[in-house]
């Protein structure tokens, strides 16, 4: 039994949130995710 909110009709590889990761750190950026109450939150934060 997997996490109950993903959709087994739209799997992919993976490796989205990874890439996103990576180039968020090339411009100084943070990028995390969190669940929360059955939601999952993605939050990328910029340097100002």
């Amino acid at each position: 039994m997997g996490e109950e909110s993903r959709n087994r009709e739209l799997t992919g590889t993976g490796l989205g949130l990874s890439i996103v990761k990576k180039i968020a750190g090339q411009f100084g950026a943070g990028a995390s995710c969190r669940l929360e109450n059955g939601r999952i939150t993605f939050e990328i934060v910029f340097p100002v």
